[in-house]
């Protein structure tokens, strides 16, 4: 084309082959190339020190808003200092968001700058800030090296786990009897078994730092579950050199463990007199070491609570344990009947005096007591039949390093009910079927619960309980109500017909237990309706 510029061809692919190049005016000139070289480290250097001015500036004017009393813009200035900055600016921004973050109640701006104070000074401390700091920072530690023979539990999710029932968990695998062996991946491990499994309970949390400090955060975790997740953290910290850190978290795992299970000595599944358990062991091998990290943190396990039991004499020879309920006020009333709660050993048990005795660290806390296991050898129902009056007792106690005596807890034995009829395996009429047992004198209503059971190759298993309510020692099918109509709905559809029965109570014109059945359930079959 006519406007396109002409093609200029290089001189120095012109030059014959071996023709000396000609040099470079820098390399020719040392003194010119040693100008361009300063020239440029100078706009290296101002650039430098323009971008330090700049932090500079926004440091001091975080420092003016601060003054000021605008704590949210001098904020934001520190976090764009302790950004942008390097060196002592950026400890300066960062010593910024500290102070800022504290006084104006941000701990996340706390946290995030004392991740990277606390690393290039280990031993230092945020005061009221210690707890979250110490979460923060033992995220970030490096995981220990696996020993010989040991493996990650979050590796090898495919794998499969050749797991053999316990007892009482057979009707989970549809009807495998305890000592069965089955086959299941890890994953449905985890979702069958987490929550009808409770670990240990001074079983201590594995895992990687980073892992067990989402853990701690984690709200739907259980404060016991939290409390040995932060005694394992603050351990590792303490390892690592962050002592004033591991000082707060392992005083927060005390607070955790102690708001749940704030009992010391005296209580265990078994209900020996006396007896500390595993979950005692933790919560005083937690403060042992809050003390060793801080001499300065007192001795709370002095006080505890003394229980007596008064009224009707047990049958000998007997053995009697309560179920001592405590929790912190901050938790909720529910507390107790969560699943989670019920494998912390709260037994008790009573000694020849008919007393008691139970460590417990101070605090305040609200207080449940009843029956945990009694027995007063063979043939005597004790532990169905016993039945203790708490309502003198206090529903909150506060505990300051003495014991405290309790009121008299008065016991009674309740009068025993037969199931007459019908007979174990019996076929009954829903139209005509009556179910009875022995009346007791004084009754005003009597209780009782209803089931389907389906039987499996291995065992049984048994739908959701319903209870029916009548005036007089007999229940008839045909009036039957509500749930215990909708059991007998079910039974006419199922395989078998089973209906089980169980659990009668008499109770008088006040409410008051006055009977109760101490034997095994008892079945009966649902007759085919006519057609």
């Amino acid at each position: 084309m006519a406007d396109q510029c002409p093609a200029v061809p290089c001189p120095v692919a012109a030059c014959p082959a071996g023709t000396p190049q000609p040099a470079s005016p820098l390399a020719a000139d040392p003194r010119r190339l040693s100008r361009v070289l300063r020239r440029l480290l100078l706009a290296i250097v101002a650039g430098a020190a323009i971008a330090e001015a700049l932090v500079a500036g926004l440091e001091w004017a975080a420092r003016r808003e601060h003054e000021a009393g605008a704590h949210a813009a001098a904020l934001r200035l520190w976090k764009f200092a302790a950004r942008a900055g390097a060196g002592p600016l950026r400890r300066a921004g960062l010593e910024g968001m500290v102070r800022c973050g504290g006084e104006t109640g941000d701990g996340e701006a706390v946290a995030d700058a004392a991740v990277v104070l606390a690393a290039a000074a280990h031993g230092r401390s945020f005061g009221e800030w210690d707890a979250l700091v110490a979460r923060r920072v033992a995220g970030t530690l490096p995981p220990d090296p696996p020993q010989p023979g040991e493996h990650d539990p979050d590796e090898a999710e495919g794998q499969s786990l050749g797991v053999r029932i316990r007892d009482g968990v057979g009707d989970l695998l549809h009807g495998h009897a305890p000592g069965y062996t089955v086959t299941l991946s890890r994953s449905a491990f985890r979702t069958l078994f987490t929550s009808t499994w409770a670990p240990r309970q001074d079983e201590l949390p594995v895992g990687a730092p980073r892992k067990l400090a989402r853990q701690l955060e984690e709200p739907k975790l259980n404060p016991w579950e939290r409390g040995k997740t932060a005694y394992v953290l603050s351990l590792r910290l303490e390892k690592a050199g962050y002592l004033a850190l591991a000082r707060a978290l392992c005083r927060r795992a005390y607070d955790l463990l102690r708001s749940a299970y704030p009992t010391y000595e005296g209580a265990d599944w078994d209900g020996l007199p006396n007896y500390r358990g595993a979950a005692c062991g933790l919560l005083c091998a937690v403060q042992a070491a809050a003390r060793r990290m801080d001499p300065a943190v007192p001795d709370l396990h002095h006080g505890g609570l003394r229980l007596r039991v008064e009224g009707t004499e047990f049958p000998a020879p007997w053995r009697v344990s309560l179920q001592v309920s405590l929790w912190d006020t901050s938790l909720p009333d529910s507390v107790p009947d969560e699943d989670w709660y019920d494998y912390l050993g709260r037994s008790v048990g009573l000694a020849p005096d008919r007393t008691a005795r139970v460590g417990v660290g101070e605090g305040t806390y609200r207080l449940r007591v009843g029956v945990r296991n009694a027995w007063a050898g063979e043939g005597v129902p004790l532990r169905e039949l016993l039945e203790l009056e708490t309502s003198s007792l206090p529903k909150e106690v506060r505990i300051a390093g003495e014991t405290l005596d309790l009121p008299p807890i008065r016991a009674r034995l309740l009068e025993e009910i037969d199931a007459l009829g019908p007979e174990e395996g019996q076929t009954v009429s829903r139209a005509t079927g009556v179910l009875e047992w022995t009346p007791i004198a004084g009754a005003e209503r009597y209780e009782l619960s209803l089931a389907n059971r389906e039987d499996h190759e291995n065992g049984c298993s048994y739908g959701d309980w319903q209870r029916a309510t009548t005036r007089e020692a007999r229940l008839v099918l045909a009036d039957c109500e509500h749930g215990a109509r909708e059991v007998l709905d079910r039974a006419a559809s199922m395989p078998g017909r089973r209906v089980a029965w169980c659990y009668i109570q008499a109770f008088d014109a006040d409410g008051r237990a006055i009977g109760r059945q101490a034997h095994n359930v008892r079945c009966f079959v649902l007759a085919e309706a006519p057609r």
